[in-house]
């Protein structure tokens, strides 16, 4: 497997091979270059994986959620990103590293990774409908210097899913409501 830094001159896109299952891939061109699976249908454990490394990835707590990242095989935390109210947060990385999460776009459900210093770093611009779940990830020039591109990319994926569960759970919710109440 490619590292994501070998072809980030090209476009990258976060694909579904199929449909029923919750698996994506990473692709540049032909090349798989890194992948995000559940571990099972409900509950929010997913294990990604690129050239650069494997992490699992966990969301946590009601009140004040996260996200945890690890090693995988390891019950250390290796980051920690603390969600805000409107989905932004702060991700707390590896070797004392922060990274904005930002939605950047008012009208689209576009988000990125950024410094803490607010520059881009690693985009992503969702392509969801009710049978595709799908993203074009965007990378800055400075990104591919990062040691924690892989980590970016492949978590920035977690967390656009994860939104996107709570929109679709939300709608249900207020489409039930409305039925009931009609």
């Amino acid at each position: 497997m490619k590292t994501i830094r070998e072809v980030g001159d090209r476009p990258l896109r976060w694909t579904r091979p199929r449909m029923l299952e919750r698996q994506y891939e990473l692709v540049s061109g032909t090349d798989v270059v890194g992948g995000l699976r559940w571990e099972s249908m409900f509950g929010s454990l997913a294990t990604a994986e690129t050239a650069d490394g494997t992490w699992t990835f966990k969301r946590a707590g009601f009140v004040s959620p996260r996200v945890t990242v690890r090693t995988l095989g390891s019950d250390t935390d290796l980051a920690v990103l603390r969600v805000g109210f409107k989905g932004d947060g702060l991700l707390h990385g590896p070797d004392r590293q922060t990274y904005q999460w930002q939605r950047t776009s008012f009208w689209r459900s576009e988000w990125a990774f950024a410094t803490e210093t607010g520059r881009l770093l690693v985009g992503f611009d969702p392509d969801f409908s009710l049978l595709k779940h799908a993203a074009t990830v965007k990378l800055e020039p400075e990104a591919l210097q990062n040691p924690d591109l892989s980590l970016l990319v492949t978590l920035g994926w977690y967390l656009m899913l994860l939104l996107s569960e709570e929109v679709a759970g939300v709608t249900a919710s207020t489409a039930a409501a409305a039925a009931a109440a009609g």
